[in-house]
């Protein structure tokens, strides 16, 4: 399997117009591997950006190719990140959690008072809708690195 790794890395980097030997194998291992964590990083801010996953940009911006000894991750740094991509069971939501929520209602989905009722209180009532779903429900994930990642996957291979 590694053999074949290895061809298919040599393959790509030749593809590009470089010619691999020995010794700078493991640099254009690295190459590659930096090329496709960048191609997901792309894939999946597009891919938080096209489902409304990423309203105010702060989930998507947060997200950066981060190098390890094995090769380079896509990592998003957002709070949030993780709680969208994973979802949540059912739990206390703070008052920071609250505010954020309610940020969150105001700017993405904008309720429309019932009549007799402010915009603040469509806000209030919308954040407490969703508050209550939290605490209740819990939230259901939205993995949005692993289409991104698979696509990048089915493209190089």
């Amino acid at each position: 399997m590694a053999d074949a790794i290895t061809n298919w890395i040599i393959n790509q980097v030749e593809s590009a117009g470089a010619r691999v030997t020995g010794t700078d194998l493991p640099q254009a291992i690295r190459d590659v591997q930096r090329d496709i964590a960048d191609e997901i990083l792309l894939e999946s801010n597009n891919y938080l950006n096209e489902k409304g996953i990423t309203f105010t940009g702060e989930l998507a911006g947060s997200g950066e190719v981060v190098e390890t000894e094995e090769g380079f991750d896509v990592v998003y740094f957002a709070e949030h990140a993780s709680y969208v991509h994973e979802g949540t069971p059912p739990h206390p939501v703070s008052k920071q959690g609250v505010k954020n929520i309610r940020r969150w209602v105001r700017l993405k989905l904008r309720p429309t008072p019932e009549p007799g009722e402010s915009q603040d209180d469509a806000i209030d009532r919308v954040t407490n809708a969703v508050v209550w779903k939290i605490r209740t429900q819990g939230t259901e994930p939205e993995p949005f690195l692993e289409a991104p990642a698979q696509a990048v996957a089915d493209r190089n291979s």
